[in-house]
C-alpha cells in the first residue's frame, strides 16, 4: 500500500495541469527562436509540454529520469515505465 501511494505522488506530480498549461504557454513563446532552458524543476514538465530535451537542463535532475547509477552512461531512460509496475 505504501508503495502504491509513493507512486500515485509520483504521477500526480509530474502531471499537474497548471504548471502544463504554463510551459505550454512559454513553449509557444520560443518555439520559433533559439532557447535553451537552465530550470531547477526535477518534475518533467518541460518535456511533457513538447520541449525538445536536448534544449534543457535540470540542475537538480529529473525525477521522470534513470541514469545509470556509475555515471559512465550519459544517456538517460524515461522512468514512466517503471512507476506504472
Amino acid at each position: 500500500m505504501r508503495e502504491e501511494k509513493k507512486r500515485i505522488e509520483r504521477e500526480l506530480q509530474r502531471c499537474r495541469a497548471e504548471k502544463m498549461r504554463i510551459c505550454r504557454e512559454l513553449l509557444k513563446l520560443v518555439k520559433q527562436k533559439e532557447y535553451f532552458v537552465i530550470t531547477t524543476n526535477v518534475d518533467h514538465q518541460f518535456q511533457r509540454a513538447g520541449f525538445d530535451k536536448e534544449r534543457l537542463f535540470y540542475t537538480q535532475g529529473d525525477y521522470g529520469l534513470f541514469q545509470q547509477a556509475e555515471g559512465t552512461r550519459k544517456k538517460t531512460y524515461d522512468n514512466r515505465i517503471w512507476g506504472e509496475r
